[in-house]
């Protein structure tokens, strides 16, 4: 028969177990997969953003023709897909510069000059037709439309409104805690080591209880990550997002359903080693009270 301090000793080294695979699981998760760079790169081409961004554009400077006077196919060469991938590529990368202190300066200054270009052209061909002379006045006003057109197609590309992040000051958080990541995946390995080498020596006499007493920590807590994430994605929680934006709301709940897919995965995964560790002690408890020969 078990001893009771035995059992209380076990139950306790369990909750500890339970806690450090949250822990281990959580700190991963951060590490490996939010914030980590391939994921959002990985987003924008499942999402084809930048053709959403291309769309949004194009119905933008659609819109604004009779009040900027610049038809909207001016903006058809600098809105061409592969102008704008490079866009929504570097703005990533620079913000995760920023996080791991790569780089103090958080945004991008992209190369508009095709815009440049087709804008000055469109101008030219005004001024010549409407006999307007090229003086001060039309200079200020050529570099106030590459202006305006330059930033409209740069916060459009910002598809995961990066620049709201670091206006509500979450990025310089994040920031301060990025270098801890890795310390705490390391602490909590560590407490997850020792709890299962005091499970082993609380339960030398029953080795097999061991496989008991872990599956049933991997258990609870592939539980309690798999049960909300699948409720999420079950549910297409994260659709109920009210945002304007068509690549916006693609990015961000992309990336949202990226992340409980995730847990998902890891939830399985820690429930077939449990049950695989439930097997273990069966197997092993069998060969105890089988008779030998």
């Amino acid at each position: 028969m078990k001893k009771p301090h035995t059992y209380i000793l076990s139950v306790l080294l369990t909750l500890i177990v339970i806690l450090s695979l949250l822990g281990l699981s959580g700190a991963l998760l951060l590490r490996v997969r939010a914030l980590n760079p391939a994921t959002f790169t990985q987003i924008v081409n499942e999402k084809a953003l930048p053709a959403r961004v291309q769309d949004e554009l194009r119905s933008f400077f659609k819109e604004q023709e009779n009040a900027s006077g610049i038809p909207a196919s001016v903006y058809d060469n600098a809105i061409a897909e592969d102008q704008l991938r490079p866009i929504i590529l570097d703005t990533v990368s620079n913000a995760f510069s920023y996080l791991n202190g790569k780089t103090d300066t958080l945004g991008i200054t992209p190369d508009f000059m095709v815009l440049n270009a087709d804008m000055t052209a469109f101008f030219e061909q005004y001024a010549a037709d409407n006999n307007y002379e090229k003086d001060a006045l039309y200079d200020e006003t050529l570099a106030k439309a590459v202006k305006a057109g330059s930033e409209n197609i740069q916060s459009a590309c910002d598809v995961f409104r990066i620049s709201l992040l670091a206006q509500a000051g979450l990025l310089k958080k994040v920031r301060r805690v990025m270098p801890y990541l890795s310390y705490a995946i390391i602490g909590a390995l560590c407490m997850l080591v020792l709890a299962v080498i005091l499970l082993v020596i609380v339960n030398r006499k029953e080795k097999r209880e061991v496989c008991y007493w872990v599956g049933t920590a991997v258990l609870v807590s592939s539980l309690l990550m798999l049960v909300p994430a699948v409720y999420l994605q079950a549910t297409n929680w994260f659709d109920r997002f009210a945002v304007k934006s068509d690549q916006v709301f693609a990015a961000v709940t992309g990336y949202l359903y990226k992340m409980t897919g995730t847990v998902i995965t890891a939830g399985v995964i820690g429930l077939v080693l449990a049950v695989c560790l439930y097997l273990l002690r069966a197997v092993m408890r069998r060969k105890e009270v089988s008779p030998t020969d």
